[in-house]
């Protein structure tokens, strides 16, 4: 039984030597799990087992991290931002 959200799409640790950008790459070629184009961020989290609030925020505040299951996104960001303050809080839970 999964215990972590990377354990429940089958990510394992991977080894210490490797430079972040490696770990990034791989991590989003697992991720990606073949299908092509654009990841959709809101289904991988879904996946995850992450729940997404869209949240009217301050200006200063894009996204927060509550636990491995709820993140919150400023829905008053514009669209591209909103998608990237997503990727930055799936990458806490991970």
């Amino acid at each position: 039984m999964p215990t972590t959200p990377l354990q429940s799409i089958g990510l394992r640790g991977t080894p210490q030597h490797l430079r972040c950008s490696d770990r990034a790459a791989e991590t989003a070629r697992r991720l990606r799990r073949g299908r092509p184009g654009r990841l959709d961020v809101v289904e991988l989290a879904s996946e995850l087992g992450v729940t997404v609030i869209y949240r009217a925020m301050a200006v200063t505040l894009h996204g927060v991290t509550f636990s491995i299951r709820r993140v919150t996104v400023n829905a008053n960001l514009p669209v591209r931002r909103r998608r990237f303050a997503l990727v930055h809080e799936l990458a806490h839970v991970l």
